[in-house]
């Protein structure tokens, strides 16, 4: 179904177009404020593989934040690698990420913007071992391993 505030969030998920489905979503509302963050970090990545992070995201309301991609690598959180933005829609992203000089954590991360009116979802997320437009796909890593806020 839809999100909390009216006129912010997808009415339906992006796997089935269905008010029973489901997705994750940040929302805007009080308390929260401009910049705050919620995270969803993936299990521990192999550092010599190329993967390509799928995902849809669906962006809707006046006062949009940003969907980001970073990398967190020995504990510390890099600069965003992607940056989404809109639309109110359900979107395809796909995020190729390079090896890394150590094994490394993908972080999906939604940011608050200026007022409660622009909630971010995401829906169908799948980390392939390939750079993304490869036509084999494996699929098999475990995307979320932990969910942190503010």
């Amino acid at each position: 179904g839809s999100t909390p505030t009216a006129q912010t969030g997808p009415v339906f998920d992006h796997s089935f177009n269905s008010e029973e489905g489901n997705y994750l979503f940040i929302e805007t509302s009080l308390p929260q404020s401009e910049g705050d963050t919620a995270r969803l970090r993936s299990s521990l990545l192999n550092a010599s593989q190329t993967y390509c992070v799928t995902f849809f995201y669906d962006m809707h309301g006046s006062s949009l934040g940003n969907i980001n991609v970073r990398l967190d690598v020995n504990g510390e959180t890099g600069d965003p690698i992607w940056t989404g933005h809109g639309p109110n829609n359900w979107t395809q992203a796909a995020v190729e990420v390079p090896p890394q000089p150590s094994p490394f954590h993908v972080v999906i991360e939604g940011v608050v913007g200026s007022s409660y009116y622009g909630d971010a979802a995401i829906d169908d997320t799948c980390f392939e071992k390939n750079p993304c437009g490869a036509s084999s796909k494996i699929g098999d890593v475990p995307p979320v391993q932990s969910m942190i806020g503010k």
